[in-house]
This record gives C-alpha cells, structure tokens and sequence, in this order.
C-alpha cells in the first residue's frame, strides 16, 4: 500500500485521488472511513466524540483492515489520512498484519501559510469531507510526530506546492524507482 500522509491542508487527499484514478487503485480515506464507523455520510461533520484518540485509533485500525482487504484481493491501495501520531501509524501497522512490510510512506509538506489557505478555502465547499479546520491544523502541527520508526527505503517527503498531475508523476517515479531523495 502506498500510505500519503501529511497535515491537513497538505494535499495529500487531493493527490490521493489522483494517483488512485491514473492506477485504478482503491483509495482508502481515513475521514471517509472515521464518518462511516460514527454512522455519518462522507459530508456530514463529524462530532468531537469522533475525535477523540480512542476513535481515532480504532478508525487507523479500520484503514489498515481495509487496506489488508485490498491488498489481499491482488488489488493496490492508496491510503490518504495524516498519520501524524506514532500510535496511529501502529495501529495501521498492526492491522494491515503481514502486508505491513511492504507499506510506502510519502509525506506532503506545504509550507505553513499555504497550510493555512488551503484549509480555510475549504470550508466554504458544501462537499468537502474532511472537518479540519484552523485550529485541528494547529493542534496536528503541534502534534506532529516524524516518521523517524519508518526505515529510509519506505518513506519520503514531497512538496505538494506543484499542480497535482506533476506530484503525481513524481510519487509514481519514485515509487517505481524507490529512489528517495537524501533528505527524505
């Protein structure tokens, strides 16, 4: 499974979408996935209730299920959720079980004003999904813990400043070639 991670506002979902449409790939969300286990459509908001960490690690363990029912079919998947805590990337681990191994992290960085924007932008969109706003970029940024438990081979960073169709170009070449950048 090739996981993008990243805080809101990243772009990860947006190249999510794309990479699954150009390989006819599932695209497994975790906001899709979190709204499904409260019983909500994709564009309801979901309560504080919802977010709490015991919700939250129960909906990475329900990613990681979904994906493993993927993978497990011979079918790819792509994993879009921010995967900012360690807890929350175990708890995917643990549930993805054997395939675990071969998981590829690509995180999205933006720069924080760009963050800023785009989460803001958002919110005047009636078919968003996802309920990030301001202040959940804020706590996720404050929050946000390295991928350092990711062996180097596995994981990347990638600016996501570029239109999505060159990203995703990009995190196909580099997938295909496992060729990460020294600082990645």
């Amino acid at each position: 499974a090739l996981v993008l991670c990243g805080v809101a506002g990243s772009g990860k979902t947006m190249l999510a979408r794309e990479l699954a449409a150009l390989g006819g790939l599932a695209h497994v969300s975790s906001d899709v996935t979190r709204k499904r286990l409260a019983g909500l459509s994709p564009t309801d908001r979901a309560a504080d209730e919802h977010y709490t960490p015991e919700f939250t690690l129960r909906t990475y363990a329900e990613i990681g299920a979904e994906a493993r029912r993927v993978l497990d079919r011979g079918d790819g998947a792509i994993v879009d959720a921010t995967f900012h805590r360690r807890e929350a990337r175990a708890a995917y681990l643990e549930a993805l079980g054997e395939r675990a191994g071969s998981v590829v992290f690509v995180e999205c960085r933006a720069p924080r004003d760009v963050l800023l924007e785009r989460v803001g932008a958002r919110h005047t969109d009636d078919e968003r999904i996802s309920d990030a706003d301001v202040a959940i970029l804020e706590r996720q940024l404050a929050e946000l813990e390295p991928l350092d438990e990711v062996p180097d081979g596995r994981k990347a960073a990638i600016d996501t400043d570029a239109p999505v169709a060159e990203l995703a170009a990009e995190v196909e070449l580099r997938v295909d070639e496992r060729t990460w950048p020294a600082s990645a």
